[in-house]
C-alpha cells in the first residue's frame, strides 16, 4: 500500500486552525483546551474517508479514557500532520518514525509510544528487520558490488524499506543516492517482486516481506531465490507523538489512554455485530513506550542519505 508522502499541499491543516480547533499557535501554549486533536495514521492516497472513519472510533475511545474532549483529524497527507504539530492545530499524532524525527527537530514533538506490528511468522514486534537482498543467482556477493546497480526500495518515508538499509549501504561504501539507481516502489513486498522477476538488481524490504502473498505469488520459493546480503534489526515503525506545549497533566492523561489503546483486547469497537481491535484497523497489534535513544540509529541513517529532518 502506498503510504501518504510529505507533499506541499496542506490546506486542510490551515482550515482546521481557521475553524478554531488550533491550540495556542506556533510553539503551542500549555493552556487547557476544550478539545484535543489527534491525527491518525494515513493510508492509501484515495482512502481519506476510511482514515476519518477509523479515527472517529479511536477518538471516541480516547475521549472516554481521558475524560477530555477529543477529535480526530486526518490531513490530506503527512505534511499536514507535521504542520499541525508545529502550529498547534494537532496535539497528538501517529506518524512514520522518520517523519517523527522531522517533527521533533522542527517543532519539538515528543515520542510517547511506538507501534507493534506482526513481523516474521506473524509474531508481534516493536521493530522490523530490514534486508538488502539480491537474487541468489546474481553473482553479487558483497554490498560494495551494488555500486552502479538498480535497487528497488519502498516509500521515501519508510524506515524499514529505505532509510535504514540505505544508511547501512552508505556506511559500507555505496551511496544509494549517488552510486546506485534507486527505484521507489509501493512497498517492500513490491520491491522484492521487482527483484524476483529480474527487473532490478537488488531490493530493500522487511525480512517478513519474503512471506508476503504478492511475493510468494511471484515466486513460491522467494526465500531461496533471494539472497540476503545484509540485515538491520529493530527498525522503529510508527510513533505516537505529542506536540510541544501541551499541558503536562493532559499529556499524562493521554499517555495512560494510549496505553489502554495499545491493549487490543480492551480497546475494541463493534462492526457488523463483531468486536474488532481499534488499532487493528491499521494492522497495529500494540503500543510500547519509547525514548529518544530508540531512534538514534534511524537519525544517523536518515542524515547519511540526506533525508531532510529540519
Amino acid at each position: 500500500m502506498r503510504r501518504r508522502l510529505v507533499v506541499g499541499m496542506v490546506p486542510a491543516a490551515a482550515a482546521l486552525a481557521a475553524c478554531g480547533q488550533a491550540g495556542a499557535g506556533a510553539g503551542g501554549g500549555a493552556a487547557t483546551k476544550s478539545e484535543y486533536v489527534v491525527a491518525p495514521l494515513l493510508g492509501d492516497l484515495n482512502a481519506l474517508v476510511t482514515s476519518i472513519n477509523r479515527g472517529t472510533v479511536m477518538s471516541d475511545f480516547l475521549k472516554k479514557e481521558t475524560g477530555l474532549g477529543v477529535k480526530t483529524f486526518a490531513p490530506g497527507d503527512y505534511a499536514g500532520t507535521l504542520i499541525g504539530l508545529r502550529d498547534g492545530s494537532i496535539d497528538f499524532a501517529f506518524l512514520p518514525s522518520p517523519l517523527f524525527l522531522r517533527a521533533q527537530d522542527e517543532a519539538g514533538a515528543q515520542a510517547l509510544y511506538k507501534t507493534v506490528r506482526p513481523g516474521a511468522n506473524k509474531m508481534p514486534v516493536p521493530g522490523f528487520t530490514s534486508i538488502i537482498a539480491v537474487r541468489a543467482d546474481s553473482g553479487i556477493a558483497a554490498l560494495k558490488e551494488l555500486a552502479g546497480k538498480t535497487i528497488a526500495v519502498s516509500d521515501p518515508t519508510d524506515a524499514t524499506g529505505w532509510v535504514m538499509p540505505g544508511g547501512h549501504l552508505k556506511k559500507n561504501g555505496v551511496d544509494p543516492n549517488k552510486d546506485a539507481r534507486i527505484q521507489f516502489r509501493n512497498s517492500g513486498a513490491d520491491a522484492l517482486v521487482q527483484l524476483l522477476t529480474k527487473k532490478v538488481d537488488a531490493a530493500f524490504a522487511a525480512r517478513h516481506d519474503l512471506e508476503h502473498a504478492d511475493v510468494l505469488k511471484a515466486d513460491a520459493d522467494a526465500a531461496k531465490t533471494a539472497k540476503v546480503l545484509a540485515t538491520v534489526d529493530n527498525v522503529p515503525l510508527e510513533v505516537v507523538a505529542v506536540r510541544k506545549g501541551v499541558d503536562a497533566k493532559v499529556v499524562d492523561k493521554f499517555r495512560a489512554a494510549f496505553k489502554s489503546l495499545g491493549d487490543t483486547s480492551k480497546a475494541t469497537f463493534t462492526k457488523d455485530g463483531k468486536s474488532d481491535s481499534i488499532l487493528g484497523q491499521w494492522g497495529i497489534t500494540g503500543l510500547v513506550e519509547t525514548k529518544d535513544a530508540d531512534f538514534a540509529a534511524l537519525r544517523e541513517a536518515a542524515k547519511s542519505i540526506g533525508l531532510k529532518l529540519k
